[in-house]
């Protein structure tokens, strides 16, 4: 077993798996198998290329006393190069043939029967080789060549819809297997330690991709890099175990090697048979190539050795024979002819030249033998009328064709194996594979059709329709258009029925893309299931609406129908679905039947329904739902759509009010429970009740308060009792006299209590001591009038607010004090003051001073007391008075001079 190693570390696969893996690849019949040593050039072709994640060994296997080897190529699917994401290490194995490229292999029996028993092979054909994505080989690098096919006649590296494929023309299969369809241009990119790039972009598949990154050298030759592949390469060498041009890319699973597409002159190679592949150095090997089938189409070879033109490296060396031979598809145009020519393209050599002294027999000049025959082309130096088939339906091949034709667009390839056959629907027989390879001739695309790589298809196939020659497309003469259906081969669209619409192209139904939607009615030609709305306040309850009445429930005719009215309650906008779409919404708005939207109340009115019915407050069951309105009666008022009551201490006597106020507030006097309709709804009641305006109900007057303002009954006011006055169940009384009220809000007769001993009070007073008892009278508490108590007792006298007969001593001797004295009186000159004691005299007595002399001669005489006044002569001081200049306020408070002496 040879194990490839890498600087990064050595890879190892056991020997038990891959004696394992043999057992799963079953070679049956062996009577035995052993490892032996690979050639030197098969190690050195695949141990410097991708030696991380490929190792080869070589297997010896005995079956029926012959060994035949086996090469086994173990992989993990990484590539040596930049790849796309997400690609995963798995463990491949790949056993192939490993032949003897040092000896050559041409077959000494004529196999030229196999081309009589049908042994063309049809490259177009998926199952060919295997199937979509069939592994058809191994590149040096590990990684697996596929099937160019992506299904039959459908290629995946150009054309229609072709594959992605990365910078260096690797695709990920549907398995998630890393592989080509090409000659791989980063073969030998070399780079170490790539798990995981991602290039991230679909590269070009052009000559300068491969040129400079496969083959390392720069571009030379034509400027023209538009398709692949197609620059010359002039002379391309290259270093490092990457021979001269052309070289090894990989191994075919049949064990024939697969080689570089240019020679070592940067010319692509030719003469390839159908499979791609050609006697090269005497065994047979496949080139690649910039077109169909790029790698093999098919397990070669697919024409015998005798059939194919030798090349110089066929070991036909005419230089060295003694006369001039050329093999078939060469010719010799004298005996003096140093080398053989090629046959002209389109013409075929079979017999070759054969040149003695005197002259040259078979083919002589460029025409040779014949015409290349028609379904066939024959490149230059052809030995065969039928070198080349044509090779599929896309291409033709008339009598004398160089190469294939590819056929115009518009235009089919003839001879069909049937004439009725159109597109992909044909028997897989083998008269109709014949017929792919070898179309003579093309034919314009007829009416009804279009054609594309040769093939004509029916345009009702693609929900088109054509009334040209010539269609190119699978539009025809454009695709059945949006409303409309066509069926197989309609001269026009024809329009969807009206129920229905079509929103795609291509239609090919009168069922079109369905019925139109609940909501909307679909006239004929219509494309949306939308097309028009149903109008505002009907509802299209079902689908399949024809017109703007939204109703199904129509006579046979459909000229009379029944259209779905929006129930009163609800509204329904375009489009709506049911008779019930949207509930009318609030007590602000009401919908009759058949309302397109909520109708405002009006200002004044509230809204009624099922549930809320006239001169009645509504019921939050129906809220949603009202039906009309009506306006607001007297005592009520109506806002957004809502009836309420004038709330109390307000009067409503008019319809559609609007306010909370109504009509204004209740009148002074009066009271108005709610609803009322006028503003003296309710007298108040009576004295001990009062009403301000805006009464809601009567007032009880406060205790100590008393009502004023009009008549008893519709008294508006009230007010605290004054002082002076008490009240009692809102009426206001004086204070008696006697007593005083100083307070306010008084409720007893006897108020704050009796006047003040020295004073007297009237009814209604205010004070204790509201009136002094006037002087020479005296007072004690609770007098009523000015003549208080009583008088001052003799020997005393009283000044004003004066609380007893005694209240103050007349004084002295100078003075003296009578009953009732307001205040001393001074004792006349000449006289001398009696009564009472010193200082309480109560009268004055004229002195009556005399002397007589009695008869006995003595003088007898009397004298006046010492307290006698005399004129001028003051004995005592005068008495106290009251302050006579003081304004005494009767309404107020008094002052005396007796308790303020300051003042005297």
């Amino acid at each position: 077993m040879i194990l490839i190693k890498q600087q990064s570390g050595l890879t190892i696969i056991p020997i038990l798996f891959f004696l394992v893996l043999a057992v799963i690849i079953s070679i049956t019949s062996v009577s035995g198998n052993h490892d032996i040593n690979c050639p030197n050039d098969v190690i050195t072709q695949w141990a410097s290329v991708n030696p991380k994640h490929v190792t080869i060994e070589c297997i010896g296997v005995v079956k029926n006393g012959r060994e035949k080897i086996y090469l086994r190529i173990n992989a993990t699917g990484i590539p040596n190069h930049d790849y796309k994401a997400s690609l995963e290490s798995r463990p491949y194995s790949y056993l192939l043939p490993l032949l003897d490229y040092s000896k050559p292999l041409f077959p000494s029996r004529d196999t030229s029967s196999s081309l009589k028993n049908g042994n063309i092979k049809n490259i177009y054909d998926i199952n060919t080789l295997g199937g979509k994505n069939a592994i058809v080989g191994v590149a040096l690098n590990g990684i697996p060549f596929l099937s160019p096919l992506k299904a039959t006649n459908l290629e995946a590296v150009r054309g229609h819809n072709p594959d992605d494929h990365d910078d260096c023309l690797g695709y990920i299969s549907t398995e998630g297997q890393y592989g080509y369809r090409t000659a791989p241009p980063c073969l030998f990119s070399n780079e170490e330690n790539v798990e995981n790039s991602d290039s991230g972009k679909q590269g070009a598949y052009d000559a300068f991709t491969f040129a400079y990154s496969f083959l390392n050298v720069m571009i030379e030759g034509d400027d023209d890099d538009s398709g692949p592949f197609m620059i010359k390469i002039k002379g391309a060498k290259t270093g490092g175990n990457v021979s001269t041009a052309p070289f090894v890319v990989g191994y075919a699973m049949d064990g024939y090697h697969i080689y570089s597409p240019y020679d070592e002159n940067g010319i692509e190679h030719s003469a390839l048979d159908t499979c791609g592949g050609k006697y090269y150095n005497g065994n047979y090997a496949y080139f690649a190539t910039t077109r169909f089938p790029y790698l093999l189409g098919c397990f070669g070879p697919a024409l015998p050795p005798s059939h194919a033109a030798p090349t110089k490296e066929d070991g036909n060396d005419s230089h060295n024979a003694t006369y001039l031979t050329c093999p078939p598809g060469r010719y010799a145009p004298s005996i003096y002819s140093l080398s053989c020519k090629r046959c002209a393209a389109g013409r075929y050599g079979a017999l070759g030249t054969r040149c003695s002294a005197i002259r040259c027999v078979g083919d002589t000049n460029d025409r040779c033998t014949g015409t290349c025959a028609a379904g066939y082309f024959c490149p230059a130096g052809s030995s065969s009328s039928r070198a080349e088939a044509c090779g599929g339906v896309g291409f033709y091949c008339p009598a004398g064709a160089t190469d294939r034709v590819r056929v115009r667009e518009g235009w089919y390839s003839v001879p069909l194996a049937n004439e009725d056959d159109f597109g992909n629907d044909v028997d897989k027989n083998d008269k109709q594979q014949q017929s792919q390879l070898r179309r003579e001739g093309e034919k314009i695309c007829p009416l009804g059709f279009w054609c594309k790589g040769g093939i004509r298809f029916a345009c009702s196939e693609s929900g088109s329709f054509g009334n040209l020659e010539g269609l190119t497309s699978p539009l025809c003469m454009g695709r059945c258009p949006l409303a409309h259906y066509c069926t197989p081969f309609s001269p026009v669209p024809i329009q969807c029925p009206a129920g229905r619409y079509g929103a795609e192209e291509s239609l090919t139904s009168p069922l079109c893309s369905g019925l139109c939607d609940e909501g909307y009615y679909c006239e004929a030609g219509s494309v949306s299931p939308q097309q028009r709305p149903c109008p505002a306040g009907l509802a299209g309850i079902e689908k399949g609406s024809k017109d703007e009445r939204c109703s199904n429930k129509c006579d046979p005719l459909g000229v009379q129908c029944i259209p779905h009215e929006c129930e009163e309650g609800y509204y329904c906008p375009s489009n709506s679905t049911s008779v019930r779409m949207i509930a009318c919404g609030g007590a602000a708005a009401y919908c009759p039947k058949g309302s397109s939207t909520p109708s405002s109340v009006s200002d004044g009115y509230y809204t009624v329904g099922s549930m809320s019915l006239p001169g009645y407050y509504q019921s939050s069951q129906d809220e949603f739902t009202r039906t009309s309105q009506v306006k607001c009666e007297p005592g009520t008022y109506c806002i957004t759509g809502v009836r309420y009551a004038c709330p109390t201490g307000t009067y409503g006597s008019e319809h559609g009010l609007t306010s909370v106020t109504c009509s204004g507030d209740c009148s002074p006097g009066f009271y108005c429970p709610v609803e009322s309709v006028r503003a003296d709804q309710m007298r108040c009641g009576g004295a001990h009740f009062f009403c301000p305006r805006g009464s809601s109900l009567p007032l009880l007057v406060p205790t100590g308060s008393y009502s004023y303002g009009g008549p008893v009954d519709t008294r508006p006011n009230a007010a605290l009792c004054p002082p002076g006055s008490y009240c009692v169940k809102g009426v206001a009384h004086p204070c008696p006299a006697g007593s005083y009220g100083s307070s306010t809000g008084l409720t007893s007769p006897t108020c704050d209590g009796p006047s003040q001993a020295g004073f007297y009070t009237p009814a209604g007073s205010t004070s204790a001591r509201q009136i002094a008892c006037p002087p020479g009278r005296y007072g004690l508490p609770g007098m009523t009038n000015e003549n208080c108590t009583g008088s001052a007792a003799p020997g005393y006298y009283t000044p004003a607010a004066s609380s007893s007969p005694r209240q103050m001593e007349c004084g002295g001797e100078m003075v003296y004090c009578p009953a009732g004295a307001a205040r001393p009186f001074n004792v006349s000159v000449g006289y001398y003051s009696v009564g009472g004691t010193s200082t309480t005299r109560t009268s004055q007595r004229r002195c009556r001073a005399w002397q007589r002399t009695r008869p006995e001669g003595v003088t007898v005489s009397t004298k006046c007391p010492s307290t006698t006044r005399w004129q001028g002569t003051v004995v005592v001081a005068p008495p106290q008075q009251v302050d006579v200049d003081y304004d005494i306020d009767p309404e107020d408070q008094f002052r005396y001079d007796f308790q303020y002496p300051e003042n005297i």
